[in-house]
């Protein structure tokens, strides 16, 4: 067998495996952790024995991503490079890991699969299949009574997946809707999947879901569509509200009490919301403490220092060692400020591309690593790391400007 066909045959392989991944992420995690990990090792094996395309390969590779990978790794080995009981199974270099690896992937897909409309449809084919399984799957959680949906994964990771999924699909869907049954479809996508993430119980999910829905429709549609789905989308929204209205009243109730709660008990009783209130304040403390990093053992020994110093937002030690339920506020309590400028770095740079290249299924995904964010540490999560990144890879496939070949 040639190099050429072996060549060829190692790319199908990745890339057949990478769809898989994606159209059953959700449904059954196992299945798509294992696909995404040996599709990694077949890139790196690929990139390997592809000795002509090293310079294309290179000039490929998504910097920004590599840089937060490469952060991560060398944090790690900063601080427990000498520790005697050292843990390589700890979720921030295996975080590194799969940051590293998809860029790999994404590098070695752009370089290497041919940009035909094929390749496109199967790239749509696996998106559409990813939201109609979760979907299903999710109105089956809902029948049987379980109280969030959590897909296979938890509740929280499970509304933003099934969000970013849906909205890379959605943006789609608009640039290439042409007749008015396009929209008609793109605005029952998005009337379903707000239904969905409400059933998740998921706050940020529910409340920056539509928000991005909007700035999406007015990225990327003309301006006769652009009102006509603004307009829809806020329709469907206030529908869906009113639908809603006992679990949304309750909701609010909820977040009142558990603010009230916060504030009654200065951050030492433990409530969804204000642990978070709390881990982001004893998080600042400890990157103040040492604002070019610490380990996992100094951040918490400072958080104590704090909550027993202030007698205030104990609650934080709960997750202490585990995130703090913030991207930046995380980053800058481990990694210090340079961390946390890899981490900006990153979500700039991939805005300006996604402007620059006209991406809205970039924009969909950068937009929702910002929001989503703001209350999780996405990339710490092995199934969101892993789902964002190939959500990532597929917005530049499906983007890509050079001639189709057929």
């Amino acid at each position: 067998m040639s190099m050429e066909k072996i060549n060829n045959y190692l790319l199908n392989l990745c890339f057949f495996l990478i769809m898989l991944s994606i159209s059953i992420t959700l449904i059954d995690v196992k299945i798509a952790r294992v696909s995404f990990f040996v599709a990694c090792y077949i890139s790196v094996f690929g990139v390997l024995i592809d000795k002509k395309n090293y310079k294309k390969f290179v000039k490929i590779l998504p910097i920004p991503l590599l840089i937060l990978g490469l952060s991560k790794i060398i944090w790690f080995y900063y601080f427990y490079n000498n520790a005697p009981d050292i843990n390589l199974n700890t979720n921030y270099i295996q975080a590194g890991k799969r940051i590293i690896f998809c860029s790999i992937i994404i590098a070695y897909l752009l370089a290497n699969l041919r940009n035909t409309n094929l390749n496109k449809k199967i790239i749509v084919f696996s998106v559409i299949l990813s939201f109609i399984f979760s979907t299903i799957f999710a109105i089956y959680q809902i029948k049987i009574g379980l109280p969030r949906v959590e897909l296979n994964t938890q509740a929280t990771g499970a509304a933003y997946m099934y969000s970013c999924i849906t909205l890379l699909l959605i943006s789609y869907c608009l640039i290439s809707a042409k007749k008015t049954i396009s929209y008609i479809i793109l605005s029952i996508i998005f009337l379903i999947s707000f239904f969905i993430i409400i059933q998740t119980g998921t706050r940020t999910a529910i409340i920056f879901h539509p928000i991005l829905f909007l700035i999406l429709v007015f990225y990327a549609s003309g301006r006769k569509v652009r009102l006509i789905l603004s307009l829809s989308s806020i329709m469907i929204t206030i529908a869906v509200g009113l639908f809603f209205k006992t679990e949304i009243i309750e909701k609010i109730n909820t977040t009142n009490n558990e603010i009230a709660i916060y504030e009654n008990s200065r951050g030492n009783e433990g409530s969804s919301l204000g642990a978070r209130f709390s881990m982001w304040n004893a998080g600042m403390y400890s990157f103040y403490q040492s604002p070019m990093g610490a380990s996992l053992e100094q951040r918490y020994s400072q958080m104590k220092s704090y909550t027993e110093k202030e007698n205030k937002d104990r609650a934080a030690l709960i997750f202490a060692n585990i995130h703090l339920h913030n991207e930046i506020v995380d980053t800058l309590s481990l990694q210090g400020i340079l961390g946390a400028i890899i981490v900006i770095f990153f979500y700039i740079s991939m805005l300006v591309k996604s402007f620059r290249e006209k991406n809205p299924m970039l924009l969909s995904v950068i937009l929702c690593l910002i929001a989503y964010g703001l209350t999780e540490v996405i990339f710490v999560s092995r199934e969101m790391s892993i789902l964002f990144s190939l959500m990532i890879l597929s917005a530049l496939l499906l983007n890509r400007k050079e001639k189709i070949e057929e």
